[in-house]
């Protein structure tokens, strides 16, 4: 299990690939855990309106499993139209572990965001700081995409940038369908 997370750590510095996880299911079931539990840990550090810790708990779970069905269901098509469906248990044990590792920077930080969102001068190196890990997070990401589905970097950046986009916009429409959640 250590090394899994070790490949993970690879992945965002660029020294392994979606080709270098191993096969099969079950590490995309131990990345996918990963992925749900950061997910988890992060919706409850940037969920400073919420007093109850279960509505909180029951928030963020609900965010980071709908997030992980986006996930998954954006690489598969993917690998679908791209002709390489064999390579998604590596590529979503990929793009969980190296999204799960990237999220933990996320933390602190969503505790640290200004209180004051109207002030622009209240952001300082606070938003420097997200704006260069979502920056990193799309060229990480890109990568594996690049890697397992054989395009140019720049494709697999704008693949990235699509499943952010999709995930951004399936998250507010949820939201907006159902103002009860907290999406």
């Amino acid at each position: 299990m250590i090394r899994l997370f070790v490949l993970f750590l690879g992945l965002l510095v660029f020294r392994t690939g979606p080709a270098d996880m191993p096969p099969g299911w079950r590490p995309v079931a131990v990345a996918a855990g990963w992925f749900l539990g950061v997910g988890l840990l992060l919706g409850l550090s940037s969920d400073t309106a919420q007093t109850d810790l279960s509505g909180a708990l029951g928030d963020s779970l609900l965010d980071s499993a709908l997030d992980l069905v986006v996930l998954a269901a954006y690489s598969f098509l993917w690998a679908q139209l791209r002709r390489h469906p064999l390579r998604l248990p590596q590529m979503l044990t990929a793009l969980f572990g190296a999204l799960g590792m990237l999220g933990l920077p996320f933390i602190p930080l969503m505790m640290w965001m200004p209180t004051d969102m109207a002030d622009p001068a209240s952001f300082g190196a606070w938003g420097w700081l997200i704006m260069g890990l979502f920056l990193w997070n799309l060229v990480v990401v890109g990568q594996i995409y690049r890697h397992t589905l054989g395009l140019s970097a720049g494709v697999g950046v704008l693949l990235a940038l699509g499943y952010f986009v999709v995930s951004a916009a399936v998250s507010f429409g949820l939201s907006y369908a159902f103002p009860g959640i907290d999406g």
